[in-house]
């Protein structure tokens, strides 16, 4: 049982995964079989609570040897609940490759012979068929079993659990899915209250201008924004200007065709492009579309809609695919690598190397392992190399945003935006309920927003309900979450309780990444060499002068530790 006391602490999902990981020995190995697997649901999953989708999976990932945070949409969270399971842990390593089946009844181990070498959504399909439709399946690819470093799981084949981390210790604790099926709703403690308080969020979607956006766009619903900053940069971040954009913007993917909507969430932001003959194909988030399309210079939107594809049926992280072949045509660009040829912009190449990667075949071996064991191959190539500590580096160039450039320096998971989506700074209009960052004068507006965000991402993702509802739509506020939590739990919250369990989670976060020496960094490239053309040409973050400000609006010392009286302050100190 957990202690009571951790639900009013730490929540769920996020804050769960990371008080387990931080009680973990600090030099437990990612590929031990004592390192754990978590899947964490949010402490509203299963209530039937609008909005509240996806699950948290932490552990030790082999990529960055840190803390890992994936997290993915869908079902699944909610049907472990629903199944009597508020927080599930695998640790050790079955002895043949095995599916665990969890119901009401319990939890068995199958042997998955006959499921291996099928993809993540071929996977789920036979699962289904075997279980039953109301079954809900997290599963791995042939990237999974092949051991690529950044290979991830992948919800109902159809979600990716993003960013990487955790694929590779479920492949080697020998599971290749994990099957939920069966339950009753978790009693809500308002259930009326909670019901009125959902159709009035849900109507909001209907008409608020940012979350019709998003339900059309999904996560690509900023590129148009982020290239009008100058932070849309090609080839490996050497070019400020992309002659490709008009073919991977907004105006090109709506066009594309017919949509099918779907997804937990009330704003229904993840999609599917329906083909001529019938089959879905997953529209691109913004990762796909700057990582695949406008990193490796392609300017052809059927390419990256297979390469978006091709990552999900393989089980592989996008923005660590991406960089990773990016990388690698550079390299070959510096003469540090030669064959088989890797030219940029060559669509049907980069296919074929995804499906190279994903099996572990040719250059895909090498390109598997990631770009920080990459770069140690290749000398000379950290100058450009698109990591921070084996994170693989979002493709939003941070260089002329500040926020952005301060969020991949100091982020849980390094090099990755999604931890906190601080970009309300780009929109013309922001939300009615975010504060006016620029009345705290002793405070840069920049690291204000990136904490308010910080804070409200690490709160959506305790509670479980969706990040991109809460970060990207600002469909929610911080006081409805909080009635939200109340209704459900019977527990009374309030949005200054949020903010706390918001800071705590980000707080003991930080207390792991500075216990491995791990320094607030951006890659080479994009700490010092300006942007050379474009809209933001000669822009460059000034880290040196942001990070003091940062740590001391957090409570830290100096160095970015947090002080004792911080930890006091949110009963961290025993922690």
């Amino acid at each position: 049982m957990l202690p009571t006391a951790w639900r009013t602490l730490f929540g769920g999902g996020r804050g769960l995964t990371a008080k387990l990981v931080s009680a973990l020995p600090p030099d437990l190995a990612p590929l031990a079989p004592e390192n754990p697997l978590i899947f964490a649901p949010g402490l509203l999953a299963g209530t039937g609570a609008v909005g509240t989708a996806g699950i948290f999976v932490g552990t030790i990932a082999p990529l960055t040897r840190l803390l890992s945070q994936g997290w993915a949409e869908g079902e699944w969270g909610n049907a472990l609940r629903r199944a009597g399971v508020a927080l599930l842990i695998i640790a050790g390593v079955a002895e043949e490759w095995s599916i665990i089946h969890i119901s009401p009844d319990g939890a068995e181990l199958i042997p998955a012979a006959n499921f291996l070498g099928l993809d993540t959504v071929s996977t789920a399909a036979a699962l289904r068929a075997e279980y039953g439709d109301d079954a809900h399946v997290l599963a791995l690819g042939p990237a999974g079993e092949a051991g690529v470093a950044y290979a991830t799981m992948v919800v109902d084949g159809r979600y990716l659990v993003e960013p990487a981390g955790a694929g590779a210790v479920m492949a080697n604790k020998r599971i290749k899915a994990i099957v939920i099926q069966g339950g009753d709703v978790v009693p809500a403690r308002d259930e009326a209250g909670l019901r009125q308080l959902g159709e009035t969020l849900i109507q909001r979607c209907e008409t608020l201008a940012q979350a019709t956006d998003v339900r059309r766009f999904g996560s690509a619903a900023f590129i148009n924004l982020l290239n009008d900053q100058g932070a849309v940069t090609a080839r490996n971040g050497q070019d400020g200007v992309f002659g490709g954009m008009l073919a991977l913007s907004r105006a090109t993917l709506g066009l594309r065709g017919k949509q099918q909507p779907h997804g937990s969430c009330p704003i229904h932001c993840y999609a599917d492009f329906v083909q001529r003959d019938g089959m879905p194909m997953p529209r691109p988030d913004l990762e796909a579309l700057l990582g695949f399309g406008v990193r490796c210079g392609i300017s052809d939107l059927e390419v990256v809609l297979l390469a978006n594809e091709r990552c999900l049926r393989l089980g592989l992280d996008v923005t660590a695919t991406a960089n990773a072949i990016a990388f690698l045509m550079e390299c070959q660009q510096q003469g540090l690598h030669r064959t088989p040829p890797l030219p940029w912009a060559d669509g049907q190449t980069l296919l074929d190397v995804i499906d190279k990667i994903g099996r572990k075949e040719g250059v895909g071996g090498v390109l598997s392992l990631g770009v920080g064991e990459m770069q140690a191959i290749f000398w000379g190539s950290e100058a450009f190399a698109p990591q921070v500590y084996g994170g693989a580096l979002s493709p939003i160039d941070p260089r002329p945003l500040p926020v952005i450039a301060l969020h991949l320096a100091t982020s849980t998971w390094p090099g990755d935006y999604r931890m906190a989506l601080p970009l309300s700074g780009l929109l013309q209009t922001p939300p009615e309920f975010m504060p006016d960052f620029s009345r705290t004068p002793d405070v840069p507006v920049e690291v204000s927003r990136l904490l308010w965000h910080e804070r409200l991402a690490a709160a959506l993702d305790a509670l479980g309900l969706c990040r991109r509802w809460g970060l990207l739509a600002y469909a929610i506020s911080p006081a409805e979450m909080a009635e939200l939590a109340t209704l459900a739990t019977g527990v009374k919250w309030t949005s200054a309780n949020l903010a706390k369990l918001g800071e705590r989670i980000v707080t003991l976060e930080r207390m792991m990444l500075t216990r491995e020496g791990v320094r607030d960094t951006l890659p080479k490239r994009w700490r010092e060499t300006p942007i050379g053309e474009g809209r933001a040409a000669g822009q460059l973050v000034d880290l040196a002068q942001l990070l003091p400000q940062y740590y001391a609006a957090h409570g830290w010392d100096a160095s970015g530790q947090p002080s004792e009286a911080r930890l006091q302050s949110l009963d961290l100190a025993a922690s």
